[in-house]
């Protein structure tokens, strides 16, 4: 199972700043912020621990207190599962991670964490089937915990939600490994859905590397595409200078794909030594933003074939408007995005619209022939 946020990458990069030789921050903060959605009374001890430690606002986004069924009714298992439910649990931490990503700052990692329990009475009545369930929902991962709170006085079951709260915490931020011990994990959403979902469902436009333990970031050319499926042309374009490509979720011509297809395309660029930013982004303006999120100070350079070019200079998607066309790609342009856009022939000559500011051509470029159509449909090889 893949690692929440590897405890190594914590060290290479603090190390990385104290001898002064990293310009340039991690995609994912060292110190993430969390957004805490608590139903019940449990686990509000420890939020308040956290409220009152100096610093706090680097790590504690917002908290909510949820104390009844009845004002969690939004959550999409609230209607169907009891108040105390593995579904209960992981709905409400699938929300406070979308909450953390509306409101997160700038290269910090979103992250839900939710808490339900039924605690035990003080005088031992019905106290059977008495458990905390707690999910912790990163962009990555999606997992719940359930403990045991049967033969306990009631004071003592909360210090025991209170410690799973913080170990929680600290799984996050430093751990190597997704156990908490003294727990069972009860629910794990597999990161092509939980990736696929959480993309799918934040109004924000952002984009993550593939996989979250990736190095910091040390170029700034990104490939969109479809890669449906990756080939030799991509590869060309993408090129040998740690260049990443960006698969969408979303097109505006196509619309969405499915999580397995994620995993897939995804997978297969890794196998060819490719890093790969899953986003939600299907306008190259919020492709910009999203990339923005991961390095806020850095310029991107997107490379794309002619046909593309020639779509993202199309009036149909500027309300078929010419001037809207040319003062958004000044806008992009001003800021920070360039195009270095790949023709269909070779030696950069061939039938091109004119270049405007931050665009040029490859000249320099031994054309492949061949698309991904072609290769779904049998007729070529994709290497």
């Amino acid at each position: 199972m893949r690692t929440i946020f590897p405890a190594a990458l914590l060290l290479n990069a603090l190390s990385s700043y104290a001898r002064g030789l990293s310009t340039m921050p991690p995609p994912l903060s060292l110190k993430p912020y969390f957004t805490f959605n608590f139903l019940g009374g449990a686990g509000v001890g420890y939020m308040n621990s956290m409220i009152v430690k100096p610093g706090c606002s680097k790590r504690l986004n917002k908290a909510e207190v949820l104390y009844s069924k009845e004002s969690s009714e939004y959550l999409q298992a609230a209607s169907s599962a009891s108040f105390c439910s593995p579904e209960m649990s992981a709905s409400a931490a699938q929300n406070a991670l979308i909450s953390s990503c509306c409101s997160r700052p700038p290269q910090s990692l979103p992250v839900g964490i939710a808490v339900t329990s039924t605690l035990p009475t003080d005088n031992g009545s019905s106290n059977t089937h008495c458990r905390a369930l707690l999910t912790v929902a990163t962009p990555y991962s999606c997992i719940t915990y359930k403990t045991d709170l049967n033969d306990l006085l009631r004071s003592d079951a909360l210090i025991k939600v209170d410690n799973l709260v913080e170990k929680a915490v600290n799984l996050v931020e430093e751990s190597t490994n997704s156990e908490i011990e003294g727990c069972e994990v009860v629910g794990v959403v597999q990161k092509h859905d939980q990736l696929a979902s959480y993309l799918k469902a934040t109004p924000n436009k952002v984009m993550f590397p593939w996989i979250a333990e990736e190095e910091p970031l040390q170029t700034s050319s990104l490939l969109p595409g479809s890669f449906n499926p990756i080939h030799k042309g991509h590869v060309e374009m993408c090129g040998s200078d740690g260049g990443w490509y960006e698969l969408s979720i979303g097109n505006v011509d196509k619309g969405f794909i499915m999580a397995e297809e994620v995993k897939e395309r995804c997978e297969a660029i890794a196998d060819l030594g490719g890093r790969v930013m899953v986003s939600n982004a299907a306008l190259f303006s919020d492709k910009l933003r999203g990339w923005k999120i991961l390095r806020e100070d850095a310029d991107v350079e997107f490379r794309v074939g002619d046909d593309t070019y020639v779509r993202i200079i199309d009036p149909k998607y500027y309300d078929n408007s010419v001037e809207n066309m040319e003062a958004a790609m000044q806008k992009l342009n001003n800021d920070g995005a360039t195009f270095l856009v790949y023709p269909r022939t070779e030696g950069g000559e061939g039938s091109q619209p004119e270049p405007r500011p931050g665009v040029s051509y490859a000249k320099e470029w031994e054309k492949i022939d061949v698309s991904s159509s072609e290769i779904r449909a049998g007729t070529k090889k994709a290497f």
